[in-house]
Parts: structure tokens; C-alpha cells; sequence
């Protein structure tokens, strides 16, 4: 199980093998006395309550709590400290320090609420964040489908690097199990485990030592050479490709066993970097933009002063490359408004129909929604809307008209547009704005194949995404447009839906 808050997974942090590789480690006996523990104070297990685990790792066991006097909910991850090697130790008081650094700082970055020691003194207690939405690493999170939701992500990420890197502190164990979801409903992600951050040295400007995660590690990091904060873009190219392909970019585990070796040459080193770590030789998915692939190849420059900054980076084509609200789109949003009792009946099969058949206009109805989504919550409100239209040239709306307009896309009525209610205006607009697209919805209504539509085959269709009651209210509703005598041709049908 990988868990998001201590760091259990499968692939292997070469940092802890080289301690684990140690003959006899040398652990820390009795109480916690180092120096980064000494001063906090011992938990009191009846000011929480303990809910159910989120996630355990070699050393640490990570728990949902709720604290009792303000109800704040926080993950609590519980560090085992009796068998650490001294080594482990230093990189625990690491992670101690550079969240305590950095909490509150940036939105991007989990947030270090308290620190305790447990009654005995073995246990060292961080109360984290808590982070629900799971990591990038759930493959079945339809969040991480799509090259919009992509650049959603990384926009995030490169903020918050952005911020991490101007404080001279990399990260340097950056990959999909280290970036979770704040929650199960938005887009809001939060940078994990920092356990062998590195700050830049004051003297060399340059880091060295040989930590991180093989599939993720940057060239320079792999030969052991001094590095800066760039061996985390390295890091993010991997991530980014390894959500796009489903698979890594480079076949670098082939060869771990000459990489972890401490006593592997130089030359040895640079052989498999210089064989494996080609970009010419990635194998792009079909219909990767060459925008993408331009980005990518950047970041896997083999000189780090060769590969943009986190800034550079958001300036790319491929995040540029994102639709926004345009007087067109607000001109449709205007006819959605005034859609008839059929139309209205009808939207919910025709986003149905459209999530079928061209995943091209779904992407950019997508990027549309994510750009009017300026807080990245998942979904837009009213003022938000307005922002968006004030960026519109040349054109000015009047506020009472862009209400109208904003509540007939908030089906709910919640005051807040997430993405289907969006969809549905989108599939509304790309089947009514062509002929060709519209006999095919058409005649997907008609599911005996009987060549004509009436009213009985509608309310067959409806059913596919409303239920009983729902279809014979929207039956009753619609009633006076469609006799219940009548057969309909799909051209006749297609003027009636229109509002010929």
C-alpha cells in the first residue's frame, strides 16, 4: 500500500538501502535526546480521536486523528525511532526542520501543524495536513486522465518548486507516491516527504551526496556529482511522462545494481546514463503534442544549467496552450440559457453521446472550465465567471444578463459550476452547431432502430441517465411539443429540437 503522508512504496529510496546496507547499524538506545526532539512534549492520546490508518511504512504508521479542541482534522505519522541508524536519524531531523521551515508558506506544500513525542520517548509524532485525495500514483483516478488535468497538476507542482527552489531547498525524492490530492473532489495537491531535502551550500552553491529514488534521479545525482535544486526537474519530466505513457521514460532499473553500488566507477556510471537516458530513444504515445515533447525534452537535459526553472517552465507553449472564455463561448452559454423543456430534457443524453465520440472537444471544454476555475476548487462561481468575461476584448457584459447566463449552467443551483454541469453546456453546443453531429445524436435516440422517433422511444432513451421518476416528470413536461400519437423523422425531429 502506498501511503501519502510517510512514504511506503515500491520503488526503492536509495538512500535508505545504503543504510540498510550497513553490517551493524547503530541505533539510538532509550528516550529520544537528539536534538531536534528534545524540546517537544509528550502527547496526550485523550486530546485526539484516532480514526482509521492511511498508510504505514518501514518506520512510521500514518493515522486520520481529529484534535478535540478545535476539531481540526490532521494525519498524525507516528516515526518508530528504536532501530534508526544515526543516519536515519539525521534524516528525520531533515524532514523535522525543513517542514517547520516551510509550513504556511505556500499552498502547494503539506503544512506541519504540531510535534509531540509519545509517553515512552521511542516515538517521535508529527501531526500533519491531512491529506485524503490519494497520490498520483492511484492509476484509476479519473483526475490523472487527459492532458488538461495534467497541466492542472504541474502548474501546481512548479509553483510550488518555484517557491521550495528560491529558498535554495530541493526537494530530490520528487515522484508520483510524494504528491497527493488534498482531497476526493478537487484538483488541489500538496508536495510530500521531506526527508532528504537539501539545502544548496552557502560556499559551493552545489550539493552533493547520493540520495533518492533510482527511477526518478537525475543524471548528476547518479554519478554522484555535486547538484543543484534542477535534479528536481529531472524528477517532475519522469513524473510527467510517467502519467502521460503509463510506464517510466528511461529503463534505468536494468541496471540499479551498478548504480547503487558505492564502489561503481565513474566511467561505469556515465556508460548507462549515456545509453539509457537518450531522449531520442523515448518511445512517445500516439498523439503526444510535439509541445509536450519539446517540454520533456527540455527537462531531461543532461546539464542541469541546461534545463528551465520552475518559472521557465510555466511559460512554456504546452501550459499557455489552454483554452479561455471567449465571446463565442459566452454567445453559446447565451442560446444554453434559453434552451426549451426538450432541449433541457434531452442535455444529459447528449453529453452522454458526446463522451463517446470525441475525446478532442471534451479536452478543450475541459482546459475552458479549469481556466474560469481560478481557485482550482473544482468549480467556478459567479465571480469568477465575471473575471473571466472582463477578460474578454472588446466586449462588456452586463452583470444581470451574465446571471442569467451563470444559473442556467449551475444546474443544481448551487452557486458553483463544477465540470459535468460545465459538459453539459459543451455537448449541448458541439451536437446543435452541426448538422452532421446532430443526425448521429438523433438517431442514437432511436434504440428499437425503427427508423423514427416518438414519444415512447424518448422516454427509453431518457432512462439511460435518469430514473423512472425522473423520466415521467420530464415526460409530463414535454408532453405538449411531442403527441403521443405521432411519428417523428429524425429531420423533423432535429427542426423540433432546434426550435424550428
Amino acid at each position: 500500500m502506498s501511503c501519502p503522508c510517510c512514504g511506503a512504496n515500491n520503488s526503492t529510496n536509495v538512500e535508505h538501502k545504503e543504510e540498510k546496507k550497513k553490517k551493524e547499524p547503530e541505533p539510538f538506545k532509550g528516550k529520544l535526546n537528539h536534538d531536534f526532539v528534545d524540546k517537544y512534549p509528550a502527547v496526550k492520546a485523550e486530546d485526539f480521536e484516532w480514526r482509521e490508518i492511511l498508510g504505514e511504512g518501514a518506520f512510521a504508521v500514518v493515522t486520520r486523528v481529529i484534535r478535540k479542541s478545535d476539531n481540526l482534522e490532521m494525519a498524525c505519522k507516528r516515526i518508530d525511532t528504536r532501530d534508526f541508524s544515526k543516519g536515519l536519524a539525521r534524516q528525520q531531523g531533515v524532514e523535522v526542520r525543513t517542514m517547520q521551515e516551510l509550513t504556511g508558506l505556500h499552498k502547494c506544500i503539506v503544512d506541519l501543524y504540531d510535534i509531540m513525542v509519545d509517553n515512552n520517548g521511542t516515538d517521535l509524532l508529527l501531526f500533519m495536513e491531512c491529506c485524503k485525495g490519494g497520490t498520483l500514483q492511484n492509476k484509476n483516478d479519473p483526475r490523472l486522465k487527459g492532458t488538461n488535468n495534467l497541466k492542472r497538476i504541474f502548474r501546481q507542482i512548479f509553483e510550488g518548486l518555484r517557491y521550495l527552489h528560491g529558498k535554495h531547498i530541493a526537494h530530490l525524492d520528487l515522484k508520483l507516491e510524494n504528491v497527493c490530492f488534498l482531497n476526493k473532489e478537487t484538483f488541489e495537491i500538496r508536495i510530500l516527504d521531506f526527508g532528504i531535502t537539501a539545502k544548496r551550500d552557502a560556499v559551493s552553491g552545489k550539493n552533493v551526496g547520493f540520495r533518492g529514488t533510482l527511477q526518478y534521479m537525475a543524471p548528476e545525482v547518479m554519478l554522484k556529482k555535486p547538484y543543484t535544486e534542477q535534479a528536481d526537474i529531472w524528477s517532475c519530466g519522469v513524473m510527467m511522462y510517467e502519467l502521460l505513457a503509463s510506464k517510466l521514460p528511461f529503463k534505468v532499473s536494468k541496471y540499479a545494481a551498478v548504480v547503487r553500488d558505492m564502489n561503481s566507477t565513474y566511467s561505469q556510471r556515465h556508460r548507462i546514463i549515456s545509453k539509457v537516458m537518450d531522449t531520442e530513444k523515448i518511445e512517445w504515445p500516439f498523439g503526444t503534442s510535439p509541445r509536450f515533447q519539446q517540454l520533456l525534452c527540455a527537462l531531461f537535459s543532461l546539464e542541469p544549467a541546461d534545463r528551465p526553472t520552475p518559472s521557465d517552465i510555466l511559460t512554456y507553449d504546452w501550459f499557455g496552450d489552454e483554452a479561455s472564455m471567449t465571446s463565442e463561448v459566452v454567445q453559446s452559454f447565451s442560446e444554453y440559457a434559453h434552451r426549451g423543456k426538450l432541449q433541457q430534457a434531452l442535455t444529459p443524453l447528449m453529453l452522454k453521446h458526446v463522451e463517446t465520440i470525441d475525446q478532442r472537444f471534451i479536452d478543450h471544454a475541459t482546459a475552458v472550465h479549469t481556466h474560469t476555475d481560478k481557485d482550482l476548487n473544482g468549480g467556478f462561481d459567479f465571480e469568477e465567471f465575471i473575471i473571466c468575461l472582463g477578460e474578454i476584448p472588446d466586449v462588456e457584459y452586463d452583470r444581470e444578463d451574465a446571471r442569467e447566463i451563470f444559473d442556467s449552467i449551475d444546474e443544481n443551483g448551487d452557486g458553483e459550476v463544477v465540470l459535468e454541469e460545465f459538459m453539459q453546456w459543451f455537448a449541448y453546443d458541439y451536437i446543435t452547431k452541426q448538422d452532421e453531429r446532430l443526425w448521429k445524436f438523433i438517431r442514437s435516440l432511436d434504440k428499437e432502430g425503427n427508423g423514427y422517433l416518438n414519444v415512447e422511444s424518448i422516454a427509453l432513451a431518457l432512462k439511460d441517465v435518469n430514473t423512472d421518476e425522473e423520466v415521467e416528470k420530464t415526460m409530463k413536461e414535454i408532453k405538449w411539443i411531442m403527441k403521443s400519437t405521432v411519428k417523428y423523422s429524425p429531420e423533423y425531429f432535429a427542426q423540433i429540437l432546434l426550435g424550428n
